[in-house]
């Protein structure tokens, strides 16, 4: 199937409902808050952009600063994941890289 490189219809709707109930699955089963944002393309700096981001999106306020974002850039396919200073504190070295290499073989 091939998809729409357009940030809100580039999940089937059934992908989207299925997303958006792991995502409430594992935002109950930690204190943790992620989302998922994407983006045509990560035209700048990866990293900032996803830091940038992080902060519009006011994840850098959780009470036990836990947020986590992933971004994904659909046209060249960049995939961040940063995570604040709670969340990074407790997970391993290699998590984030891991993350972004399970993303990498679901979709983009």
């Amino acid at each position: 199937m091939k998809r729409e490189l357009h940030p809100k219809r580039f999940f089937t709707k059934e992908e989207d409902t299925k997303i958006i109930r792991a995502i409430q699955k594992a935002e109950k089963a930690t204190s943790g808050e992620l989302r998922i944002h994407l983006t045509k393309q990560i035209k700048k700096d990866p990293i900032r952009e996803a830091v940038r981001i992080f902060k519009l999106l006011g994840m850098h306020k959780t009470k036990q600063r836990n947020g986590c974002l992933i971004l994904i850039g659909l046209k060249n396919k960049k995939v961040v994941v940063i995570g604040d200073k709670g969340i990074n504190d407790i997970v391993r070295n290699n998590f984030w890289n891991d993350v972004i290499d399970e993303i990498g073989r679901a979709h983009v």
